[in-house]
């Protein structure tokens, strides 16, 4: 049987990390949740902790840059992790029509992480920009478009008029 992540409540998760329940509740706001828990928007335990770095980085004052960098690192660890759980829940669908529909989750994901490599690499030199552009094309986003087309067993309109 797999495991499967647990949702806590706002108040569950605060007793759970030992946080104050309004700083917790802050942190999340406009975090999308994971679930629901009873009538109540319920978030799984890195969802909770993912918020909370956010907030820290955001808050502690470092010089801007620096900042800016550790929140951008933060959303794009969050950001793979969860397209990551995606891919493994698509691939876990043996329909190829449901895969696409459920694809309609991931892929919106896969263009949030080209805008925040985006954002990371305005904070990069700019002797190496177009370097770590190429770099992270060709790495991270290139593979993480063919694997979701993979997935969902799509193809690009240029392929199937060479067909």
């Amino acid at each position: 049987m797999a495991m499967k992540a647990k949702l806590w409540s706002l108040n569950g998760l605060a007793t759970e990390l030992g946080r104050d329940v309004r700083t917790l509740g802050k942190a999340l706001s406009g975090v999308e949740p994971d679930g629901m828990v009873g009538k109540n928007p319920g978030y799984c335990i890195e969802t909770a902790l993912g918020a909370l770095r956010r907030r820290g980085a955001a808050r502690s004052g470092q010089p801007g840059d620096r900042a800016e960098a550790e929140s951008i690192f933060i959303e794009l660890e969050d950001l793979a992790l969860e397209i990551d759980a995606g891919f493994k829940r698509l691939r876990a669908e043996p329909d190829v029509e449901k895969r696409r529909e459920m694809g309609a989750e991931v892929g919106p994901l896969i263009g949030k992480l080209g805008a925040a490599l985006a954002r990371s690499h305005d904070l990069t030199p700019e002797g190496s920009r177009d370097f770590t552009r190429d770099a992270t094309d060709a790495v991270i986003l290139g593979p993480a478009i063919g694997e979701f087309m993979r997935i969902c067993q799509l193809t690009l309109a240029d392929e199937k008029a060479a067909e």
